[in-house]
């Protein structure tokens, strides 16, 4: 499986941050193997990219990087309704999958609507409140979006983009100084002053 990783670099023209999407891992599923070693060659990366904020052209490695970027993450919590009929099953399941004490389970069953566990990946809040569901308690997931961690100008920076044409690769090579030609004409001697 291909998969893309959305990283940030700073133009080394402008300094401006840009997204720039990397191949995490590659999958060569559909590339042909010859008999004599031989593969069909994968595509490789350009080597000149433009930036999105100030246009100019430069070379890959040129561009200073920032850091990956993190979009928003979800987590859930579970609430506790109701116990249901059987509370002391109720109970040893909270304990089982919480890890609180005989007391904080008590209050919760005596208190609903209660939260029982904050912070959970989706796999794990769907196992609780299976296992609640499954002894008759009534229980809800709801989801909440964390903090992504990334500063907001990351978020809505531009992407760079290839630059693939003669013109951008002419432009972003370091131009050649010319001799200057000799001056025609006599040539000036030094004159020694005598003592």
């Amino acid at each position: 499986m291909t998969s893309v990783v959305s990283i940030i670099v700073a133009c080394p023209h402008c300094g401006q941050p840009n997204h720039h999407a990397q191949l995490a891992s590659l999958t060569l599923w559909l590339v042909r193997l010859w008999s004599d070693g031989w593969s069909d060659p994968t595509p490789t990366p350009s080597a000149l990219y433009r930036c999105g904020v100030c246009n100019t052209v430069a070379f890959h490695e040129q561009f200073a990087y920032l850091g990956n970027l993190k979009w928003a993450d979800h987590v859930y919590d579970v609430d506790l309704q109701a116990p249901g009929p059987d509370r002391v099953k109720t109970m040893q399941v909270l304990r089982r999958f919480t890890g609180v004490d005989l007391q904080q389970a008590k209050s919760w069953l005596q208190n609903p609507p209660s939260p029982i566990a904050t912070g959970l990946t989706l796999d794990r809040g769907n196992r609780i409140t299976d296992a609640l569901q499954a002894v008759g308690a009534q229980c809800s997931v709801h989801t909440r979006e964390i903090d992504p961690g990334s500063p907001e100008s990351w978020q809505a920076a531009p992407s760079i983009e290839e630059a693939n044409d003669a013109a951008a690769a002419a432009s972003s090579r370091p131009r050649r100084r010319r001799r200057k030609k000799p001056a025609t004409g006599p040539v000036p001697t030094l004159e020694r002053a005598l003592p």
